[in-house]
């Protein structure tokens, strides 16, 4: 009883004193900043003092596109558009992610999610594809997304669930500009167009001055809802690290979670505050790190970034691993590994500073530059290489500027990966541009083999985003322990409305201060609402799976389609012209379920490109280009 009594007492305490200090919001809190979606005016901050470092947290999402009403700020956040809205699709302001053609062929189109600092522009010139978007053009690192200081300035990451992405400045005595940008080409004139009156939502910037001792919440895994026998709420599990020297680049972050620190954390959510039930970190123990660093010294990395820059790839590679290998420890073991039309180990396992240095052999590399691009055959020596170390923490950081042309081929990378147990490869891609031939498979396997090894994927286009990327792996290859806060008695979710998703904060007491940190988790509410496409949201939508393809074209007069055998109801073909003006309908009738061939027959069509929409019971299910031949 008196066990209980103390327990109940402590949490008692934990929230009045949450609550007491949470009056001192006010002076401590960082600045936030709320950058409006349907504007695309600048918004500014405070001014930025000289030499001070900031951490900037961008969250949030909005929309480009007004969804349904009441659930209309969602599909993009600070670094991706991560969703669209099939009306969107089917009015052909957006387009598919794959388009099937015939014969049966697959074309890849935009899939998401897709970095709105891509230099991408859609469609691409491509007669077949370009027939689906007559009127408008997509140039999205020009003309969409979030924009610090009139660029895509967030250092390239993987897309976040939760939609926070956060980076380190150093102030130069002004303030700093975010806006969100939203117009497209016109293909008639050529003009861009402003889109910004269907937009919906914001982003919310926050601004932390941080010092070399500063404590700050980090999230370092996703959060999730508990519940009961019965399903019902009863709880939250936060993944969180709260580090110390989290951004001084000379110190090791410390978790104070593990070090009975989590007696000052307390949870905000939906007006009440909560204390710490429980808590528990991942059970690793202490030790070095094993680096494998690979870089590439083919002919390729003489040429420029991009052409918007002017940046040598040479130079952006050796600026980049010579400031990695500085952070590292002098207790880490590290190997450098180089390639072009062979692979060479240029740096055997050692210390950075032990002969070879790590610097002196990052610039030899560069001195060597020629030849063709045998990535994989480096990945697969890196591989075999760092799994016989036996440091506690083993990593690969690879970068590349071009396709794999050597011998052997990416199967061969997946059987090694097979085999190294945990070992996580980071992939730097280098200056790639998706227009290329067989780019856009090399950056798929890519993806594939960082999916694979639990690593992680990124692209960069000039000098300051690598520099970043490598910033970022410095800290995440020696990370500390993650720890999982949980709370109970957590307000269930409300299931007559959208309490699907739920944002929370974070506090914790620090020597008469609040830090806080915003989080955002899911709760298993049954009524589905917020974020969903109108397939969910609508009964009467079809559950067709699979598209109906064209299996066979005779002399522009017929064609024959295969219906799935989930396909029911009455089945619409309707044609469009190069101008996205509907023909007419050329079949409709109503079928059963089961696999069918219905002839079509077309008269009077010249020749030329069409799109062809497929509906079921009066629901696109697929739309893809038709070319007519005489």
């Amino acid at each position: 009883m008196k066990t209980t009594q103390l327990r109940l007492w402590i949490r008692v305490l934990c929230c009045l004193g949450i609550l007491f200090n949470s009056a001192m919001l006010s002076a401590q809190f960082p600045e936030t900043i709320s950058v409006p979606s349907f504007t695309g005016k600048p918004v500014q901050s405070s001014v930025l003092r000289p030499g001070v470092r900031y951490k900037v947290t961008v969250s949030g999402t909005y929309s480009m596109w007004r969804w349904l009403p009441n659930i209309d700020s969602v599909g993009v956040d600070a670094n991706y558009i991560y969703d669209a809205p099939q009306s969107e699709i089917e009015a052909m302001r957006w387009p598919e992610e794959q388009y099937i053609i015939y014969p049966l062929d697959t074309v890849i189109s935009l899939p998401l999610p897709h970095w709105v600092g891509s230099q991408e522009i859609f469609p691409p010139n491509n007669p077949i594809i370009s027939i689906l978007f007559p009127l408008y053009k997509f140039d999205f690192r020009n003309h969409m997304g979030f924009r610090i200081d009139g660029s895509p300035m967030l250092p390239r990451q993987a897309y976040n669930a939760n939609n926070v992405y956060s980076y380190v400045t150093v102030g130069l005595g002004r303030p700093l500009t975010f806006q969100i940008l939203d117009s497209v080409i016109s293909v008639v004139s050529g003009r861009t167009l402003p889109a910004y009156l269907d937009n919906a939502g914001h982003l919310t910037v926050r601004i932390e001055e941080t010092g070399p001792d500063s404590i700050y919440v980090d999230e370092c895994g996703n959060h999730e809802a508990t519940t009961d026998a019965n399903g019902k709420m009863n709880g939250v599990k936060i993944n969180i690290a709260l580090l110390k020297n989290a951004f001084d680049p000379n110190s090791k972050p410390i978790n104070l979670l593990t070090e009975g620190e989590f007696q000052r954390i307390g949870l905000y959510d939906k007006g009440t505050f909560y204390c710490v039930d429980s808590i528990s970190c991942s059970s690793e123990i202490k030790g070095s790190l094993a680096l494998s660093m690979v870089f590439d010294r083919s002919g390729s990395m003489l040429f420029d970034i991009n052409r918007n820059t002017g940046e040598i790839r040479a130079d952006a590679a050796k600026q980049a691993g010579i400031s990695f290998v500085n952070k590292l420890s002098e207790e880490d073991n590290l190997s450098i590994i180089s390639f072009a039309n062979s692979v060479s180990i240029d740096k055997p396992w050692s210390k950075k500073n032990q002969n070879p240095t790590a610097v002196n052999t990052i610039n030899s590399i560069y001195s060597r530059i020629d030849g063709r691009t045998a990535f994989y055959a480096a990945l697969i020596k890196a591989i075999d290489e760092t799994k016989k170390q036996t440091a506690t923490k083993k990593a690969i950081i690879a970068l590349t500027d071009g396709v794999n042309n050597i011998e052997p081929d990416v199967q061969a990378v997946y059987n090694a990966i097979s085999t190294s147990g945990t070992l996580p490869i980071y992939i730097v891609a280098l200056g790639f541009d998706p227009q290329e031939p067989g780019i856009t498979e090399a950056l798929e396997n890519m993806k594939e083999i960082t999916k694979r090894s639990n690593g992680k994927f990124f692209t960069v286009q000039n000098a300051a985003e690598l520099t970043a990327v490598y910033d970022q792996l410095s800290t995440e290859v020696k990370s500390e322990e993650c720890c999982t806060v949980f709370f109970k008695d957590i307000a269930p979710c409300d299931t007559s409305k959208a309490d699907t998703v739920r944002t929370a904060t974070i506090y914790f007491m620090d020597n008469g201060s609040v830090k806080t940190k915003d989080i955002t988790y899911k709760t298993p509410c049954k009524k589905l609402l917020a974020g969903m496409r109108m397939r969910d949201l609508d009964p009467t939508y079809s559950s067709i799976q699979k598209p109906i393809r064209i299996l066979q074209i005779k002399n522009a007069s017929q064609f024959a389609l295969s219906i799935p055998q989930h396909a029911k109801g009455e089945v619409v073909i309707e044609l469009y012209d190069a101008n996205g003006l509907l023909i007419g309908e050329v079949y409709k009738q109503n079928h059963k379920a089961g696999k069918q061939e219905i002839p079509l027959k077309i008269k009077g069509i010249e020749r030329g490109y069409y799109r062809a929409v497929i509906r079921v019971n009066g629901t696109m299910i697929h739309q893809l280009p038709v070319e007519v031949v005489q």
